[in-house]
């Protein structure tokens, strides 16, 4: 394979999934073991972690990173809280980048085209300035890249790429004891996310009828600083430090249609969002040996986030017409303009059948600060040569102080202009919303952690392990209706997992298998409910807490070189979910929309219970294998490799009532492949030559799915339900030249 992003790895480790989240830049949806973060907004922090150079990242922006400079990727599988960062109980995904070299000049560059006018061009200097002592290294990277889909409605293509990145990062080593990193990195995307797709006409999903480009922008200046003392031959001094700032915005229509479409309850539902996040976060370890058979690590770390948050709406509400008749009271209302009511307007396609409500525009401004404290500790015990023993426990303080206001500037009329003016409010009348909040909380826990591993021989060795996570509570930033609503409750996890590492065959076979269990509790999830006529600002984002839910399965990993010139490497994953049930009323969960197809809404105070089936992309297994071959020919060597992957059913989303609400996908399966030829040059160089293609068999598959009228039904018409679907990339392939020395 040739990976790209983040993106790239999913499903080459057991019970991984790493997919994108269509509402931000660079934006996650990363599961392990069935427990993960698809959502958008940063007050609330992904269960799976993405920490690059030590550093853990502060939402699920931008955790989908460029893999050029990655020197090494290690997945750690469920809850890390006690040794790793903040708020990891599904496990965290640690990069580390390649370190400045001290004494070679060294570079990297490539660049590369493929279909859809993809445009790769990336480069790495590595810079010795003082033997043994100083070093820089310097990278760019730039990528562009036409959109998968066509616009139907506007024209062009929809969801380019357009990204770049440089990073600069200094070494120091001004003693045998003490050496510090320090980096600094910018990011400027300006691509258009992935468009709201809310129609499938059984071909060829790579259309969109959005009636707007939906152009994102990311701009990131941060700065890490990683140093290393030895403060005697057997105790080391550790210090992280990391600063990010991140300005984002995105320009998005949720309805992904003209507003002549069918779909309800919303004709239009067009937003732009603006963000500012800053993270500041530190983390100190003092670790060392006490004796031969006792090492030692403490550690404190300290996390603080700022974030300042607005967005504007305009979003047009339609419903059939004996329902706005209902509304009005006029039961047999004929006609959306019928007298006394000309606000409304029939739906420019079919006329009456559905009516109009005049633009609702409001704005949104938000701020939360986040400040949350850790003091850790681990002890590892080496009773006989062969047993190790480790003991480690993590004292967790957060506090969250969050304001949410919404302004009403509805007119009672309708736009007149394009949507290049749509969300410009100045003039417009501005009322304050009671349904805002101001409100703070605080919560804190001890977790802990305890592993044990025994090797019978050099080669092979046998583990056990219990770990507790822990996740925090919060306030929605999306709650728009009630301000009871927005708190919701830390959740929990506690993972038990055995398992044996194995080298065979005299080191050419690597074998292991783990089984695990894990019980989670208070899953927090949201739920996303259509706000009624008059309501801003036309949806209302609920955080609601689940109950008990218990997970195992198995997990295989294996790599097996079957001569010098094969390797066959395989992994599998299972996942085996009880998911407890709890009762929510209907309002907090799906605003009790109708339990029957077609029918009335169900009253407020209607009981829901979930549970007793999967939950969000947890797939019963998932497989993937690997072959590849190498071969020195002529003047350098031939690489190929094939990859296989299969991933199953799983739940994409899920609305509410009734079992006709929930919509799965998964059952897919993608094939991977790459050839390449490195040819050695004088001085060391080389010149690689590679062309490589990804899911090239072209399989179909949704990455995300939203639903905002109660049920899941989308037909080619785009109703009856406002709503879209986010597929994967179809089939993509490239040609890529690479000289590094």
């Amino acid at each position: 394979m040739k990976p790209t992003t983040l993106r790239d790895f999913d499903g080459l480790a057991p019970n991984v999934y790493i997919g994108m989240n269509t509402a931000g830049p660079g934006a996650s949806a990363i599961y392990i073991r069935g427990i993960g973060y698809a959502d958008i907004e940063k007050t609330q922090s992904p269960q799976v972690g993405v920490i690059v150079d030590g550093i853990q990242m502060g939402s699920s922006t931008g955790q989908l990173i460029d893999t050029f400079d990655v020197e090494s990727i290690e997945i750690n599988r469920g809850p890390q809280g006690v040794l790793f960062g903040k708020n990891t109980i599904g496990g965290n995904i640690v990069v580390n980048r390649v370190k400045p070299k001290f004494n070679d000049f060294g570079i990297n560059a490539s660049a590369e085209a493929g279909n859809f006018n993809s445009r790769q061009v990336k480069l790495r200097l590595n810079v010795p300035l003082v033997e043994d002592q100083l070093a820089l290294k310097l990278g760019v990277i730039d990528r562009s890249r036409d959109g998968f889909y066509t616009n139907q409605n506007i024209g062009g293509t929809a969801g380019d790429v357009d990204f770049s990145s440089m990073t600069a990062a200094l070494r120091w080593a001004p003693s045998d004891t003490f050496e510090a990193t320090l980096t600094y990195d910018n990011i400027d995307d300006t691509s258009q996310i992935p468009p709201q797709d809310p129609r499938y006409d059984g071909s060829n999903p790579f259309v969109t009828l959005a009636d707007k480009r939906e152009p994102t922008t990311y701009d990131v200046d941060q700065i890490g600083l990683r140093a290393t003392l030895d403060l005697t031959d057997n105790v080391t001094l550790y210090s992280v430090t990391g600063w990010h700032d991140g300005a984002d915005g995105v320009n998005q229509d949720f309805d992904g249609a003209g507003i002549g479409g069918l779909a309800i309850p919303f004709a239009q539902l067009h937003t732009l969002r603006e963000q500012e996040f800053e993270v500041l976060t530190q983390e100190i370890r003092i670790a060392g040996s006490i004796n031969d058979n006792l090492d030692f690590m403490v550690g404190y770390y300290y996390y603080d986030s700022q974030l300042d948050f607005m967005q504007r709406t305009n979003n047009i509400l339609q419903l059939p017409l004996p329902v706005v008749g209902a509304i009005v009271g006029i039961p047999g209302l004929t006609a959306c303009d019928g007298p006394g009511f000309l606000p409304f307007r029939a739906n420019p396609t079919v006329g009456d059948v559905f009516c109009q409500f005049p633009n609702a525009k409001s704005t949104q401004i938000s701020a939360q600060d986040v400040s949350s404290d850790a003091f850790f500790g681990s002890l590892t015990w080496r009773p006989v040569d062969n047993l190790e023993i480790m003991v480690g426990m993590r004292h967790i303080q957060e506090e969250t102080s969050a304001q949410t206001a919404y302004y009403d500037h509805s007119t009672g009329t309708f736009d007149t202009g394009g949507t290049d003016t749509e969300h410009d409010f100045t003039g417009l009348p501005s009322v304050l919303s009671p349904n805002g909040y101001d409100a703070n909380d605080s919560w804190d826990d001890t977790i802990w952690t305890t592993s044990m591993n025994y090797a019978f021989t050099d080669n092979n060795r046998v583990y056990a392990s219990y770990s507790q996570g822990f996740r925090s509570g919060g306030f929605s930033i999306r709650s728009a209706r009630d301000p009871s609503e927005a708190p919701f409750d830390p959740e929990t996890a506690d993972q038990i997992e055995i398992g044996s590492k194995n080298e065979l065959l005299d080191g050419r076979l690597h074998l292991n298998i783990a089984y695990y269990r894990i019980e989670r509790e208070s899953g927090q999830f949201s739920s996303i409910i259509s706000l009624p006529p008059g309501s801003i600002p036309g949806t209302t984002t609920i955080i609601n807490n689940g109950g008990t839910s218990t997970t195992d399965g198995w997990e295989l990993e294996s790599r097996w070189m079957i001569n010098e010139n094969f390797t066959l490497s395989l992994n599998y994953g299972s996942l085996n979910v009880d998911n407890g049930t709890v009762s929510i009323a209907c309002q907090f969960l799906d605003g009790c929309a109708s339990s029957v197809p077609g029918g009335a809404p169900d009253p407020d105070g209607t009981i829901r219970t979930l549970g007793g089936n999967s939950d969000s992309r947890q797939p019963e297994s998932t497989f993937a294998v690997n072959l590849a071959y190498d071969q020195e020919i002529g003047a350098g060597t031939l690489f190929a490799n094939i990859g296989y992957k299969k991933t199953g059913e799983y739940l994409l989303v899920n609305t509410g009532a009734g079992a006709e609400n929930r919509t799965y996908d998964g059952d897919y399966a993608q094939v991977d492949a790459r050839i390449a030829y490195d040819i050695q040059l004088a001085n060391d160089a080389t010149l690689s030559l590679s062309l490589f293609g990804k899911n090239l068999t072209d399989e179909l598959y949704r990455e995300q799915a939203l639903f905002l009228g109660g049920g899941t039904m989308l037909l080619p018409s785009g109703g009856p339900n406002t709503g879209f679907q986010g597929w994967g990339a179809p089939r993509t392939y490239a040609f890529e030249v690479r000289y590094s020395m």
